[in-house]
């Protein structure tokens, strides 16, 4: 029962998956201390970037679904 059904466009997957990158990047770039971060804002932008990367690669955003925003 897979009712997510895709909302996420081309152009948006692109920018998603572009700044998740950079994102999750900063934030285990913060984690491991290269930047300074700090821990907990290394924690946000890691979450923040997987989160990004994985509506890009599902091409389903649950944010998009309640607000009913469809850019596909």
């Amino acid at each position: 029962m897979n009712d997510m059904k895709q909302n996420v466009g081309d152009m948006d997957r692109i920018v998603r998956l572009l700044l998740g990158v950079v994102l999750l990047a900063l934030g285990v770039a913060g984690l491991a201390e290269v930047v300074s971060t700090g821990t907990p804002l290394g924690v946000v932008l890691a979450i923040f970037g997987l989160v990004l990367v994985g509506t890009a690669a599902m091409r389903s955003c649950l944010l998009y679904q309640f607000i009913g925003v469809d850019t596909s």
